[in-house]
């Protein structure tokens, strides 16, 4: 078993000038392995067969601060006068006095997608104005058997099995905590017979399979399109959540994985 933790590193600099926490990370990592001959009393003892059995784990956390930039109250309430740029009115092509933007001029949609955005924690600082921790999670669980039994001096039966599990976590910067897991398995099953000491032929069995899944934050837990009046996209409860929205001005992306099970 190895465990490492964060407590002795250094604090990372500040983009924001802001209070920045020492990072936060846990890594446990653990292994058993047993093998040799199986004997039962009174049910397998002097011609047992063989086996090994390896089994790892592991658990992973951290946490790490991020920066960015939301929209502050007064840009809530369609004031940009403080951006700095002329806002032009799309409909008429000039721009709105005062970089003020009519209550009636917020569409519906954005109200809605607006309210995913949390409030500044501090002042605009090189352009960031908030500030919170990320966390990402990993437990991963793999382990591989083996089982021999010989029948006689020309026979032998074989068999072996892997499998790993890994299931994880992703916060973002607006606190969306995404999750997703994948599982895999392979297992054979064999005989293996000698004619001679140059000749033998094998038969064997295999089955293996691969499974994986997305979970974003959104997926059967709040259908934002449906709230914000966004038609024509689908409504299953797995692909629920905001559009992605991309910005080149300055403001935090918001964008969820796509849900997604193969």
């Amino acid at each position: 078993v190895a465990l490492n933790r964060s407590e002795t590193d250094a604090r990372p600099f500040s983009l924001t000038g802001q209070d920045t926490a020492r990072p936060a990370y846990t890594r446990l990592t653990g292994m058993l392995a047993l093998g040799g001959p199986l004997r039962i009393p009174h049910l397998l003892w002097q011609n047992g067969p063989n086996f090994t059995v390896n089994y790892q784990w592991s658990r992973n956390r951290s946490v790490t601060t991020e920066a960015g930039r939301v929209p502050n109250a007064a840009e809530r309430a369609g004031d940009l006068s403080g951006s700095g740029a002329v806002i032009v009115d799309p409909a008429s092509g000039l721009p709105f006095p005062g970089g003020v933007l009519p209550a009636s001029r917020v569409s519906p949609q954005a109200a809605v997608l607006l309210g995913l955005y949390p409030l500044p924690d501090f002042g605009t600082a090189d352009g960031y104005n908030y500030q919170t921790g990320t966390s990402t999670g990993t437990n991963e669980d793999s382990w591989q058997t083996r089982l021999t039994q010989t029948l006689s001096r020309t026979d032998q039966l074989f068999g072996s099995s892997a499998g790993r599990s890994l299931r994880g976590s992703v916060s973002g910067l607006l606190g969306f905590l995404d999750t997703n897991g994948s599982f895999g398995t392979n297992s054979s099953v064999g005989w293996r017979h000698l004619f001679s000491p140059r000749l033998s032929s094998t038969v064997s069995y295999e089955f293996s399979r691969l499974a994986t899944t997305v979970t974003p934050y959104f997926a059967g837990r709040r259908n934002v399109s449906a709230e914000a009046g966004i038609q024509g996209n689908s409504q299953d409860a797995a692909n629920w959540g905001p559009p992605n929205l991309l910005f080149a001005g300055g403001a935090s992306n918001l964008v969820e994985p796509p849900a997604s099970e193969w």
